[in-house]
């Protein structure tokens, strides 16, 4: 896994939801993706996310495979003490920052 496997992979789910590709959400489900790099406007310490609102991340991280982490990548200044979530919202595995880490509580 390298790291244009990453961006690849990140900048085809958001051109699968733009052009409703449904081969990429094939590829997606068939565990072949080793993580998932999700983006957010600002995290918290449980991992929870506030996205860009367009709902993109909320619809492909239900098709992700479970064995598929989902890691939001983001700055410290992103992390803020509480993002509002609400039951329907999916909190990423883990959140790293350039110098902390979290990771959601099992």
């Amino acid at each position: 896994m390298n790291v244009a496997h990453v961006v690849l992979v990140y900048v085809a789910a958001a051109l699968a939801e733009i052009a409703g590709c449904f081969a990429f959400w094939s590829w997606l489900r068939s565990g072949r993706s080793a993580w998932v790099l999700v983006p957010g406007v600002a995290f918290d310490a449980t991992c929870h996310r506030l996205g860009y609102g367009g709902g993109y991340y909320d619809r492909l991280l239900p098709l992700v495979p479970a064995t598929s982490p989902r890691i939001g990548g983001a700055f410290d200044v992103q992390i803020v003490e509480r993002v509002p979530a609400a039951p329907h919202d999916i909190a990423v595995d883990a959140v790293v920052t350039e110098s902390r880490r979290f990771a959601k509580a099992k």
